[in-house]
């Protein structure tokens, strides 16, 4: 994510000199630098990359791919009250290899246990060089409470039969997901299902959504402190379907357990997943979203930084609910699973 943000700035660059060509674009050297972290409270570690901007009079790519951009021999802090995490820095191998330096280094705070992050705190990041006293960069994130599903919602215990099972939901149809924003300020739905090939488990994804801060295609019944995404009709199956057919005659998708005295032994196979996200990185994401802006992206599209100083990228911060489901017959048949089409079901 972060040199993405270098190459904005590269990118940034050529656009004026391809037109204007007379001016010089280049200033005299000096330290800028890109910060980006996200805190979630339920990971055991969290992780800030702090990388120096650069301007390269040729192949940027190629400079990228060959120069070591990680700021290193900082200190990097998080302060929240009177506790104090401090990181230490560690390397993480490129996923995309061959396009960018081999490792990029990365400022990691072990937060399991004791050490864990709290929804609703303010945490101050806080970087700065030993043996220069004028260096200091800081930022600061309030992490959003847990938002709650609600519908489709927990699971359902029949009190006649003692049994528990989970919603069943026909992503066929219009489907609406209902849940309690808590002190999110933006969202993102994705749903989930697993299944196996060859004995392998993998898992078919549909979304990320873009981030969205008020109902989507929801007209009605949305409460106070509530919010709602609408997921049109046959465009989960429809993505899910794209996925599986490239095992066409492997897959095994089983989820036949779906009723059970204790929620242990319900199949787990399909799930729904709601992220809420604080207000800096919600400003930061809608402002690079690459549509709903005019086409003069330089005049009309201004990146959003809440770091310190000239320097440039995010500080932010998430938290996630999820709820089990169990996927409709007819959802099942128009992700191209094996069996007779269910009566009504179109496609």
């Amino acid at each position: 994510m972060h040199r993405l943000a270098c190459f904005h700035i590269v990118l940034f660059l050529l656009l004026l000199a391809s037109c204007t060509p007379d001016v010089e674009v280049y200033a005299p050297e000096r330290e800028l630098y890109i910060v980006y972290g996200i805190l979630n409270p339920q990971a055991p570690v969290q992780y800030v990359t702090v990388t120096k901007v650069f301007q390269f009079q040729g192949d940027a790519y190629a400079y990228a791919a060959q120069t070591d951009l990680t700021a290193r021999g900082l200190e990097v802090t998080l302060n929240a009250d009177t506790l104090v995490w401090t990181s230490r820095l560690v390397e993480i191998i490129d996923s995309v290899p061959g396009l960018f330096a081999a490792t990029t280094g990365a400022y990691r705070f072990e937060t399991a246990g004791a050490q864990a992050l709290q929804a609703g705190k303010r945490y101050d990041l806080r970087i700065t060089k030993p043996g220069d006293p004028n260096f200091l960069i800081t930022s600061y994130t309030e992490i959003p409470t847990q938002p709650v599903l609600t519908e489709p919602g927990e699971p359902i215990f029949s009190v006649q039969q003692g049994t528990y099972t989970f919603p069943t939901v026909d992503f066929s149809l219009d489907q609406s997901v209902y849940f309690d924003r808590g002190t999110g300020k933006g969202f993102e739905l994705r749903i989930y299902a697993s299944y196996k090939d060859a004995g392998t488990i993998h898992t078919a994804r549909w979304g990320p959504t873009s981030i969205f801060k008020t109902p989507v295609r929801c007209h009605a019944n949305v409460g106070a402190g509530e919010s709602c995404y609408q997921i049109p009709g046959g465009n989960v199956p429809n993505v899910w379907h794209s996925i599986l057919s490239n095992y066409p005659d492997t897959v095994d998708f089983i989820d036949t357990l779906r009723v059970a005295r204790s929620l242990d032994s319900l199949d787990k196979t399909a799930w729904m997943e709601i992220t809420a996200v604080d207000s800096f990185l919600t400003s930061y994401l809608v402002a690079n979203n690459p549509f709903g802006f005019g086409l003069n992206l330089l005049m009309d599209k201004q990146e959003f930084s809440n770091i310190s100083g000239d320097n440039a990228g995010v500080f932010g911060s998430i938290n996630t609910a999820s709820n089990y489901i169990f996927l409709g017959s007819c959802t099942r048949w128009l992700m191209g699973l094996r069996g007779r089409r269910p009566p009504g079901c179109g496609g």
